[in-house]
């Protein structure tokens, strides 16, 4: 298998959402109307994601699950949403597989965290609006 091809699968999975239903939209992601975006409020949004990956509903999704949901996203046509920022480093662990926590670790750590300026753990919207676009 070609080194490439896992590489693609992680980005895939992580940012191929339907613009139509993009949920990383600031307003989308404020869901108490702070005026700011918590790990909490990210992670409320990437929950589903994260079950839909988790095909056998194990509460872990392991390496094949990761590559056919983005081989799915792929094959369906869904355009990028969140390409924004490097690509999250996946936690997967020795047996192949990544529970939710390390989902969540890799997408903050990637796409939220660089931008807090302030360094409060969230951001508001002139740190999100620093985002990659």
């Amino acid at each position: 298998m070609s080194k490439f091809l896992p590489a693609v699968a992680v980005f895939a999975a992580l940012f191929l959402v339907a613009a139509k239903d993009d949920p990383f939209t600031f307003a989308a992601l404020d869901s108490d109307a702070s005026g700011e975006v918590s790990r909490a409020e990210v992670e409320r949004v990437i929950r589903p994601m994260f079950e839909e990956i988790d095909s056998d509903r194990s509460g872990l999704v392991t390496k094949g699950e990761f590559r056919s949901f983005a081989m799915k996203k792929m094959m369906s046509g869904d355009r990028p949403a969140m390409m924004r920022g490097k690509r999250p480093k996946m936690n997967f662990d020795r047996n192949g597989n990544m529970g939710f926590q390390g989902f969540a670790d890799g997408l903050w750590n990637a796409q939220f965290a660089p931008h807090d300026a302030d360094g409060n753990g969230r951001l508001d919207s002139a740190e999100f609006a620093k985002r990659p676009k």
